[in-house]
């Protein structure tokens, strides 16, 4: 069934991220070989987005959360698994980034409102 994002919110640690303060359509895109529609996504379809931010912070996980309704208007709120991050060398400004391809593929720990 077609899902309809409202909302984006990122995490750091388990804090919401205000340097990766964003909307769904300026995060997620189309995965390489399946079809995608701007702001929704298709049933049994799958979208990605790669997130990226230089900071001299140190963080050990990134979290995701999306709400927004399905194809029969009821409320859902999607949460990403905990993405942990690797260590870095002690004093190196580096930044982090993962590609989170195919997180939603027709199913999901998908949970109503």
């Amino acid at each position: 069934m077609t899902f309809t994002p409202s909302s984006l919110i990122q995490k750091l640690d388990g804090n919401v991220a205000s340097i990766l303060t964003e909307s769904f359509n300026s995060r997620f895109g189309a995965c390489a070989g399946t079809p995608f529609t701007p702001g929704v996504i298709l049933a049994n379809g799958a979208v990605c987005a790669s997130v990226g931010v230089c900071t001299s912070s140190s963080f050990g996980n990134y979290q995701f959360q999306i709400t927004g309704a399905d194809a029969n208007g009821r409320a859902l709120t999607f949460d990403s698994p905990v993405l942990q991050f690797g260590s870095r060398p002690g004093g190196q400004s580096t930044p982090f980034s993962f590609q989170a391809q195919q997180v939603f593929a027709g199913k999901g720990p998908w949970r109503g409102i």
